[in-house]
């Protein structure tokens, strides 16, 4: 049992206390590109993203997140670094109008609707299953496409889901 002051609480793991270590990898591979250990709360999100893909910087890779990443911020910096972005993110996250975050509230079941940036950089598309799901992006378009969606009985349905395409 040994001290370091780099040893996080992670109160979501089996075991608590551990170094927290941020990773990129290659989507097809899983093969590890750079990775970033947790230095403590000096850091804020953008700048750890920064480090993890500075080589990359202006080559037009596309990076996918996870919901802890995705923030318009992160969104925006990556864009001024040439990077396609996409990730889902937390409804918390988002720092949309009074109007934005009602039309969301009201979305109903297998309905979706599109928000894009006054500066036409950042779309959000949201929709609704089983839960709201919203997903960020400066890639894509605002087209939505059918697909199979098998419900609880075993009985399939075809709902409008976002295209994944530019």
């Amino acid at each position: 049992n040994w001290r370091s002051k780099l040893k996080v609480y992670l109160p979501l793991k089996p075991i608590k206390f551990g170094f927290k270590v941020y990773m990129l990898a290659e989507s097809k591979s899983g093969y590890i590109l750079n990775w970033v250990i947790h230095e403590g709360k000096k850091d804020t999100l953008i700048d750890i993203v920064n480090k993890l893909v500075h080589k990359y910087q202006g080559k037009g890779f596309i990076v996918s997140m996870d919901r802890f990443y995705t923030t318009i911020d992160v969104i925006t910096e990556l864009t001024k670094q040439d990077f396609g972005v996409y990730g889902a993110i937390m409804k918390s996250r988002l720092f949309g109008t009074k109007t934005m975050l009602k039309l969301l509230e009201e979305l109903g079941h297998e309905e979706s609707t599109f928000f894009i940036s006054k500066d036409s950089q950042i779309m959000l598309s949201c929709w609704k299953d089983s839960k709201a799901v919203t997903i960020a992006s400066n890639i894509g378009d605002n087209n939505v496409v059918p697909i199979w969606r098998r419900l609880k009985k075993r009985e399939k349905v075809w709902i409008s889901h976002p295209s994944k395409n530019k």
